[in-house]
């Protein structure tokens, strides 16, 4: 089995006071285009280019329970090869 480790990111998510805002503003002055999740960038592997990944971007009102039990204002969510064996240790 390999060793656990970080092989890419899947999620940046951040709080805001005014989240709805402030994702039309990225909307409207960056382009971004969102769906009910915030938004999905696609990328492709170098070795395996006909393969997708994506990474989700999305902002929270500052009330969001979703990060808990962290009190942080933001989250970074990695893709890690062999998660299973990363939570046995």
């Amino acid at each position: 089995m390999k060793e656990p480790k970080i092989i890419g990111i899947g999620g940046v998510f951040f709080k805001a006071k005014a989240a709805d805002e402030l994702q039309n503003w990225y909307k409207n002055q960056l382009g971004l285009v969102l769906n009910p999740y915030g938004a999905t960038f696609e990328m492709r592997h170098s070795k395996n280019p006909e393969k997708a990944k994506y990474i989700h971007w999305n902002i929270f009102p500052n009330d969001t329970e979703y990060f808990e039990p962290s009190e942080k204002d933001f989250m970074i969510n990695y893709r890690v090869q062999e998660i299973e064996a990363l939570v046995k240790n």
